[in-house]
């Protein structure tokens, strides 16, 4: 019974990393998705035949394609509950007054509703819908990074957006990721804001690192950083993360678990 329910398990987080990739891109195939996860082509296949047959994804030839209009909502409530948790504490740690970096994702859209209870703070985002959440929040300035508008993920992109921040410091960063390792790091399914994350990261004095307990562990296409480049790690607790946790608390970075 353990064995079966310890599969199911894998399985689920498999799939939600799946949903996640398509979020973040509008295709992909079964080989990276292969290579990232580790598992058979075979399994991967039989992931793609399970979430398409529940209206989350559309299978093409040699891996999948997103549905329209209905990842994005999947990620943001996938973890629901614990990514509030996680973006509250996050929020404890902002002062008033403070300018905060606001990268993208679900995780981060959370943080950004925390943030609307602190007074006087100046939020800096390439996110559209964080843009869009934060126009009704006269005690938050918000300033918008404009550049190509990448249509699928609601963010712009290009040298237009990196040059920008290149005017900015910002006290504190907050920043999702799709995997965190102790070998590879911080790593991202998003290519196409690799470079703005990186440059985040430059231009931020306390960087902040908000990701539930399914990223632990996992290694995902683009890294971004060492995680000794982070100051904090924002998580939900999970037993099986315990020992990966202590194990980055000895790098000297503050891992807090809601």
């Amino acid at each position: 019974m353990q064995t079966k329910q310890s599969e199911e398990k894998r399985s689920t987080l498999r799939r939600n990393a799946i949903l996640e990739a398509l979020d973040l891109a509008n295709s992909i195939k079964v080989s990276t998705l292969s290579n990232d996860l580790h598992v058979s082509e075979v399994t991967i296949r039989k992931d793609l035949e399970y979430l398409e047959a529940e209206g989350l994804l559309v299978k093409i030839h040699g891996g999948a394609r997103k549905c329209e209009n209905t990842s994005s909502e999947i990620r943001l409530h996938h973890k629901q509950a614990e990514k509030k948790q996680i973006a509250e504490a996050a929020a404890a740690l902002v002062k008033e007054g403070d300018f905060i970096f606001l990268s993208v994702g679900s995780t981060c859209s959370y943080v950004c509703e925390a943030l609307k209870a602190i007074q006087n703070l100046t939020i800096v985002t390439n996110s559209v819908s964080i843009m869009n959440s934060l126009l009704l929040s006269p005690s938050i300035t918000t300033f918008f990074l404009g550049g190509k508008v990448h249509t699928e993920m609601q963010i712009t992109v290009g040298d237009d957006v990196l040059e920008q921040l290149d005017k900015y410091t910002a006290d504190k960063l907050f920043l999702g990721m799709d995997g965190i390792d102790l070998k590879m790091g911080a790593t991202t399914y998003n290519h196409v804001e690799d470079a703005i994350m990186r440059k985040m990261m430059q231009r931020a004095k306390e960087k902040i690192l908000v990701v539930d307990d399914s990223k632990f562990g996992r290694v995902t296409f683009a890294k971004i950083a060492n995680l000794t480049d982070f100051d904090t790690i924002v998580t939900n607790y999970n037993k099986r993360n315990e020992e990966m946790i202590e194990q980055i608390r000895a790098l000297n970075i503050n891992v807090i678990c809601t």
